[in-house]
């Protein structure tokens, strides 16, 4: 019979071991298999999915158009050669999508991953731990059944959205933690794309550019910023951004530790503090010209 592989991040694609199956036949039939496949574990009364799926019609008519849509279903899922309720059990007139059967989900693996990972403080994670969330990423293809507004979709679809969100940040804080600029760059340019009025991460990326030696970019992105909240909101930057690119501003060639301190102070990293440190130590080895490369080691930054 082969492992039926269901994707609904983006479109609807099914596989059965990574052969493509043909599509649903009609919107309503594609959209009854995806919420089941939502509700998968759960068994709703015919007169349950009527309600809730054709709300539109009489009940008559609702049940004609349950009873067609399930047949089609099959037509797809359930071929000759596979035995009928394999994937759609129909039992005592409930339906739903029978999670004993051999099958793979891509919602299912991206949440299972969430729930593990994401629970973690960033310091504790691992770099398997970081690699198997950017996979479970990277299977978001596109918001869940992109083009379907129904409410019974809406909300699951704001739900994941905010998952992956969440899973973004912990991979930029992951990378900015490990000090891979670059790549923390791009996840918060990741996050603004999704939502471009996220304040703390255009801090962020004031941050990452300053750290990574690369001044103007972030006085810029404090440009970008206030630019931003004026035309959406009519509303300035927070205290928090304008005293950070204040901060940034005042630097006139090499960073000074006390900087150093204060950006680490407003983004809560102890380590920064300590990189300020050691370059008290290396100015006042400089001063009297007897610095030696065993003598510097740079912290830590994040």
């Amino acid at each position: 019979m082969g492992c039926l592989q269901i994707r609904l991040f983006g479109n609807l694609v099914v596989r059965r071991d990574n052969e493509l199956l043909e599509p649903f036949p009609t919107r309503e039939s594609e959209n009854l298999f995806s919420f089941l496949v939502l509700n998968r574990g759960q068994l709703f009364q015919r007169d349950t999915l009527v309600r809730k799926l054709y709300s539109d019609e009489c009940e008559s008519a609702g049940r004609k158009r349950l009873r067609t849509a399930i047949w089609r279903i099959r037509s797809v899922i359930e071929p000759d050669g596979i035995e009928t309720d394999t994937y759609i059990s129909n039992s005592d007139r409930r339906i739903g999508f029978d999670t004993s059967t051999d099958y793979w989900l891509d919602i299912q693996h991206f949440e299972t991953v969430m729930e593990s990972v994401l629970k973690r403080p960033v310091r504790e994670l691992d770099a398997e731990q970081a690699r198997r969330l950017k996979a479970a990423v990277d299977l978001y293809h596109g918001d869940l059944l992109d083009g379907v507004f129904e409410d019974w979709c809406l909300w699951q679809q704001e739900r994941l959205k905010l998952l992956l969100l969440t899973a973004i940040e912990k991979l930029m804080s992951y990378s900015a933690e490990n000090r891979d600029w670059a790549i923390a760059i791009l996840y918060a340019h990741e996050l603004l794309r999704h939502d471009v009025l996220r304040e703390h991460i255009h801090r962020d990326l004031m941050r990452f550019y300053y750290y990574s030696g690369d001044r103007p970019a972030a006085l810029h992105q404090f440009d970008i910023c206030a630019n931003l909240l004026l035309a959406e909101l009519d509303i300035e930057p927070m205290r928090e951004t304008s005293r950070l690119r204040d901060e940034i501003l005042s630097e006139i060639g090499s960073p000074p530790s006390h900087t150093l301190r204060k950006i680490a102070r407003d983004a809560g990293l102890q380590e920064l503090t300590q990189a300020a440190a050691y370059l008290d130590q290396a100015r006042e080895s400089l001063n009297t010209g007897i610095l030696k490369s065993s003598e510097f080691s740079p912290a830590k930054h994040l």
